[in-house]
């Protein structure tokens, strides 16, 4: 996306296929230094090793505009404050993958939801607020918002979203309009017009007018990705997929060793994951191994 979005903003750029050093011990020391052990391994090419040249290199980032968006969206249209815990429920643990989680851990996620609802209605919280107070007070600052401190260890990130000035309008919309990103939009319109007609890479909002030209666009990438890691002999050959099949690796050894945590964690079901060739792994199962190892990394150490 980035040719496009340079061309259509007439902004010169120019990528840089430079492979850069990997030093993924140095990354972890670290992680250990700014993550209070929140964080998951996926964050870990937010990490530099090295020093800008820059004396202070300033990181303008949109952390915080999730706030506009109704991320907990479903839970706002329940009935009961069951339903309200039910709904975060099924958010956090997908149907697919499987979470590894067992019997026992669903038991504990599902009792802390529970708990944790019934509290805020007695501190006066509308059912209706509930999702938003979930991601403010439990998302972001329990683990979320902790990732900006990876990125901080050499530079100053700033993120204008979580300004007062802002949130007013993040958080002021109707139900309708946050559903649809409506904030998102009209900060493009107000700043960048041109851009409002670029596809998105990733996850397209309902006001995306290329949206079949988007979806035409993702499907060939998955194509060629499917093509390329079940090829014969497909390698890695990037910095984050090297971390990632050392992770892999390292998790081959962790699923071995009788630990507490598999009383809370399926077992079986790790074991599968990990006997299973790395590269052929969907992105959310390969957040289930970068999840694995942050917790067997905490364990370990």
């Amino acid at each position: 996306m980035l040719p496009e979005l340079g061309k259509a903003a007439g902004v010169r750029h120019l990528v840089d296929h430079r492979r850069p050093a990997v030093d993924l011990d140095a990354r972890l020391r670290i992680f250990r230094l700014v993550s209070p052990g929140t964080v998951a391994f996926n964050e870990l090419g937010r990490i530099e090793t090295e020093r800008s040249a820059d004396p202070i290199e300033i990181d303008l980032g949109g952390q915080g505009g999730e706030l506009a968006r109704l991320f907990y969206g479903e839970a706002s249209s329940a009935g009961t404050d069951a339903e309200v815990s039910h709904s975060l429920e099924a958010q956090l643990l997908k149907r697919w993958p499987r979470t590894l989680l067992t019997s026992e851990g669903r038991r504990l996620v599902s009792g802390y939801l529970s708990s944790w609802v019934d509290e805020q209605r007695g501190r006066g919280f509308a059912r209706k607020d509930l999702p938003d107070a979930f991601y403010r007070l439990e998302r972001l600052s329990n683990w979320a918002g902790q990732i900006g401190a990876t990125g901080e260890y050499w530079r100053d990130a700033a993120s204008p979203p979580w300004t007062a000035g802002i949130l007013p309008f993040q958080f002021g919309a109707s139900t309708a309009d946050r559903a649809r990103d409506r904030f998102h939009l009209d900060a493009l319109r107000a700043l960048r017009p041109e851009l409002v007609g670029v596809p998105f890479a990733g996850a397209s909002p309902t006001w995306d007018s290329t949206r079949v030209a988007r979806l035409a666009h993702k499907s060939i990438d998955e194509l060629a990705r499917r093509l390329r890691v079940h090829a014969p002999g497909a390698r890695g050959g990037t910095p984050q997929t090297d971390d990632y099949l050392r992770l892999h690796r390292a998790l081959g050894d962790y699923v071995q060793q009788d630990l507490d945590v598999w009383r809370v964690l399926d077992r079986r079901r790790a074991l599968r994951l990990v006997r299973r060739n790395p590269l052929t792994l969907h992105p959310r199962e390969r957040q289930q191994v970068y999840r694995l190892s942050t917790v067997f990394h905490i364990v370990s150490t």
